[in-house]
């Protein structure tokens, strides 16, 4: 039969200087760590004790110390380096809750804590990841608990101000702003722009009223500091695309090539030469398809197989900058010239 509403959790973490940890933080506060004599009611208030003990007596760090051989990772930040990352917080509160017969479990996510303004949102970076707990206060009362130090994880989280913070929200709002209203402009967003009973003066009226909804909420000293800021962000890129143009025309020809520029050496006219005589024989590369998943496509091994040893010498000199040699260029051009003299199209 399944265990009643009101039965205690036994204690499920089972190693014993962990229940002695746990037993020296909940002791002097009067909190028994038996769960057989605990009140379920006090449950709440242990698992503080605990998220509170691990904020005040341990440091939070990013460079992780090398657990011994044979040592369980959770004693020895508890016993030994007493330092560690959010993860090592979260799985020393859970063991420590367990082994006091209160069910606890890790819950990994990003925290919040980056508000951008402009945009109106919250900004989750890779480097926001955290891990925290969920303890059982109480039979199905689950509530979350943090022993992270909190002004380690504000530090950590929280972007310091200054003139390089604020403009890299401007570009974060500007980013945001075309995800969602090109990259993100889907079949939904088409239905609310053109549907069929909003006419054109409906449809100006609606944007007008949640323009003047938003000013309302936001005041306008919001409105036109994320407008003025949308200017300062283009009036950025303008400016840097222009440094960036009248750099490249600073630039000597050779060191432009160098740079970046697609070459334009006769001897990788081979590969144009391929193009022509696919689209001879029947198999003309469409221009969305990448050359060689175009060569990847063609049944016939002894068209595929020269295709495919002439386009790999192309994207070797293309995107690496390697030209090919005499010898290889010598077997393109014979490989061209048996192409040539086929007569009739390869289906």
């Amino acid at each position: 039969p399944g265990a009643r509403r009101d039965e205690r959790t036994p204690a499920s973490f089972d190693l014993p200087r962990i229940r002695e940890i746990a037993a020296a933080i909940l002791e002097p506060a009067g909190v028994s760590p038996d769960p057989a004599t605990r009140p379920i009611d006090e449950d709440a208030r242990a698992a503080r004790l605990i998220q509170e003990h691990l904020r005040r007596n341990y440091g939070y760090t990013l460079l992780e110390s090398q657990t011994p051989t044979g040592v369980d990772p959770i004693e020895h930040f508890l016993l030994t380096s007493r330092e560690g990352h959010c993860e090592y917080f979260a799985a020393a509160m859970a063991a420590l809750c367990r082994s006091v017969g209160i069910n606890a479990r890790i819950v990994a996510g990003y925290l919040a804590a980056e508000y951008n303004e402009a945009s109106g949102h919250y900004i989750v970076r890779e480097s926001n990841a955290h891990a925290w707990v969920e303890a059982e206060a109480g039979m199905g009362n689950w509530r979350m608990y943090d022993p992270t130090p909190p002004a380690d994880l504000a530090r950590l989280h929280r972007p310091a101000p200054g003139f390089f913070t604020r403009l890299r929200q401007m570009f974060d709002a500007a980013e945001h702003a075309w995800n969602r209203s090109v990259v993100g402009f889907d079949e939904r967003a088409r239905e609310q722009i053109l549907a069929p009973a909003s006419g054109p003066g409906q449809l100006l009226a609606g944007r007008l009223e949640n323009l003047s909804e938003r000013i309302r909420i936001g005041g306008g000293r919001l409105f036109f500091s994320a407008l003025l800021r949308g200017l300062v962000v283009f009036a950025a890129a303008a400016a840097l695309l222009f440094s960036l143009s009248m750099l490249a025309g600073l630039l000597p020809r050779r060191a432009r090539s160098r740079a970046g520029a697609r070459p334009r050496w006769p001897e990788l006219r081979f590969y144009e030469h391929l193009l022509r005589a696919l689209r001879r024989l029947g198999h003309p590369k469409p221009l969305w398809r990448p050359p060689l998943a175009h060569a990847a496509t063609l049944s016939d091994e002894a068209l595929a197989t020269p295709a495919a040893a002439i386009t790999r010498l192309y994207y070797r000199a293309r995107f690496g900058g390697v030209m090919p040699t005499q010898t290889e260029l010598a077997e393109a051009r014979a490989a061209l010239r048996r192409l040539k003299r086929r007569d009739r199209p390869v289906r």
